[in-house]
């Protein structure tokens, strides 16, 4: 006989509304944790696993990452103590109102590995969230800010209006959508859709990126790595044309690519 509780996170905890983000399942020896966005041998969980809560979390995301170490680490404690976890449970909601675990329940398992159990238990309590659409250019993006955990880093601003003096005296002024400085690292960001764009807003999009990153690197703001451009994948060679002209000028990430998020933290950090 195994026993488990599970690990609720409230949204909005006066609408009682409770969301089952994770599970701890133990014996008299044992004990094991599993929660969304948690990754084998990966000490950082995905954060995009809890992207389902309303967006007014979506900068807090890394919370999480701090309540599953402290889960863990809780596990690790209580190893051979029943006692000790009912403890620490039953008093969650003291540390947060948005996290509460439920009573106990019970399973009479065979499982060879108690993990095997643990695993039937999550998928069967929590599962996955389910993508309720295909995702377009803004989820990837939004994606692509929480998995690099640029979303939750102040150094992170949107929406940069930036005027600067040129040699001859003349004033320039151009927008990034996104700006980093951290110590030496100043990296300016635009996004551009290309996939579903029409040619003339295109055309607008790009000449106005080469434009603001040519300025920027000419009064020594950006280099052509520093300055960085997040498209989706060309859809044909006429798009393609358009890439090109940018990776003249910039680094240029697909924001639908599995690597994406690596490539622009590496940049920025």
């Amino acid at each position: 006989m195994i026993e488990y509780r599970i690990i609720q996170f409230f949204p909005q905890p006066e609408r009682s509304e409770a969301k089952n983000i994770g599970v701890i399942v133990f014996d008299e020896d044992w004990v094991g944790f599993k929660a969304l966005g948690m990754i084998e041998r990966v000490e950082k969980p995905d954060y995009t696993a809890y992207s389902f809560l309303p967006k007014f979390y979506h900068d807090s995301l890394w919370v999480f990452g701090e309540w599953i170490q402290w889960f863990k680490s809780l596990c690790r404690d209580a190893e051979g103590n029943n006692k000790h976890i009912h403890t620490e449970l039953n008093q969650l909601a003291l540390h947060s109102p948005q996290f509460h675990s439920t009573d106990s329940a019970y399973m009479d398992t065979q499982f060879e590995r108690r993990n095997d159990a643990l695993d039937l238990i999550f998928l069967d309590v929590v599962g996955t969230p389910t993508k309720a659409k295909e995702p377009v250019f803004e989820d990837y993006l939004e994606k692509l800010l929480i998995k690099s955990e640029l979303a939750f880093d102040p150094a992170f601003e949107q929406g940069i209006e930036v005027t600067a003096t040129l040699e001859n005296d003349d004033v320039a002024v151009f927008m990034l959508d996104y700006f980093y400085t951290k110590k030496e690292t100043l990296v300016g960001i635009k996004n551009i859709r290309i996939q579903k764009a029409r040619y003339k807003a295109l055309d607008t999009k790009v000449n106005d990126a080469i434009y603001a990153f040519t300025t920027a690197q000419t009064i020594n703001m950006l280099t052509k790595e520093t300055s960085i451009v997040l498209i989706d994948t060309p859809t044909n060679p006429r798009k393609d044309a358009y890439v090109s002209r940018l990776q003249a000028v910039a680094t240029v990430i697909d924001i639908t690519k599995s690597e994406a998020a690596t490539k622009l933290r590496n940049i920025c950090t």
